[in-house]
């Protein structure tokens, strides 16, 4: 449901912006290493301005992968920018503290993560007729 909410939060507001996704597990044994991956794949891939890393909500076991050491080191040294967007709002992990942005959900993330296209044009729009009328 998170990642259907990211896409369509994109679509609306920006649907010029590329997605792309990367498989990984973000709870268990494994997700914390299945996300580390993920970080690092973009951060060297030069295919993203920004990445957003989360998941939707859960109990702290759920959302536990987010807590751990490695993953907090690959988000804060990430060169792309990470928005953090790991459950609900109240929810909190170290991710959230180290990534440059928090997000309190996930559809929260995808609309820092791209402007609004209308909002672009309204000002494109009142740039052209400044310049018009001079």
């Amino acid at each position: 449901a998170a990642i259907r909410d990211i896409i369509n939060v994109l679509g609306r507001r920006f649907p010029l912006a590329t997605v792309y996704l990367y498989p990984s597990l973000v709870q268990g044994d494994e997700a914390s290493t299945n996300l580390v991956e993920a970080v690092d794949y973009f951060d060297n891939s030069n295919l993203v301005d920004v990445v957003i890393i989360g998941r939707g909500g859960g109990s702290l076991e759920d959302l536990w992968a987010f807590n751990s050491e490695a993953v907090a080191m690959a988000v804060a040294g990430s060169r792309i920018p990470v928005i953090s967007a790991v459950g609900h709002e109240t929810d909190f992990t170290i991710c959230d503290f180290v990534s440059d942005v928090r997000a309190p959900t996930p559809s929260a993330a995808a609309e820092i993560a791209v402007p609004d296209i209308n909002e672009l044009k309204q000002k494109f729009n009142n740039i052209i007729s400044r310049e018009s009328a001079k």
